[in-house]
């Protein structure tokens, strides 16, 4: 019965079920396109130590290599880069079918990477996964935990480059400054150790 419920929501968005997995996506080519003026946002600063999601910490014990960090924890913004944000933002947006856990899995709350449904952390892992196999560095790429200006608790991923702190989320197309969501945000996995949450400063922040 999921299966078929799934199935319909799937074609009811017109997503290709010849698509086995959501990260098919990444082997699609992203061209880079040439911008005037390369954005520029805020960059984030965080506090003290936090404790993870009880789902995430699950997720690092099944799934180690989708809590792994690395490399720089903040990269340069070029015109590759930032095509890159827009497109894998939009494929993944268009590609996994929002359900909920509860829908998926029979659980209120599981973190997952790689499948055609899920909710708003699948969505932000899948897109870290696909901009680590593109080259950027782990470490530069975290995944935040704020409420929406109606109170709704809510996952994106963050990136954090030389001109500021971006999202990718999918409640969206346009991959804005951290500071231009509108979101008031609480904690991030920490760049030093993905595996760690760390509170953010200034977090009762609206536009």
């Amino acid at each position: 019965m999921l299966k078929t419920v799934l199935a319909v929501a799937a074609t009811a968005v017109g997503l290709s079920l010849i698509i086995d997995d959501a990260d098919a996506i990444m082997r699609l080519p992203v061209p880079a396109e040439k911008v005037d003026v390369l954005p520029l946002a805020a960059a984030m600063t965080t506090g003290e130590v936090s404790s993870a999601p009880t789902a995430y910490a699950a997720l690092c014990r099944s799934e180690p290599t989708a809590c792994e960090g690395g490399g720089a924890d903040r990269v340069s913004m070029t015109d590759a880069l930032w095509s890159a944000l827009k497109q894998i933002n939009t494929r993944y947006n268009e590609a996994i079918v929002a359900a909920s856990d509860l829908t998926i899995h029979g659980q209120s709350d599981v973190w997952t990477v790689g499948g055609r449904f899920g909710d708003c952390e699948d969505y932000s892992l899948a897109k870290r996964r696909a901009l680590i196999a593109s080259g950027v560095s782990p470490s530069a790429l975290s995944i935040a935990v704020v409420r929406t200006p109606k109170g709704v608790g809510h996952a994106v991923l963050v990136v954090r480059t030389d001109r500021g702190d971006f999202v990718l989320d999918n409640r969206r197309a346009e991959v804005l400054g951290w500071d231009e969501t509108g979101y008031r945000w609480y904690k991030i996995t920490s760049p030093d150790d993905p595996r760690q949450w760390v509170n953010i400063n200034g977090r009762r922040f609206f536009v």
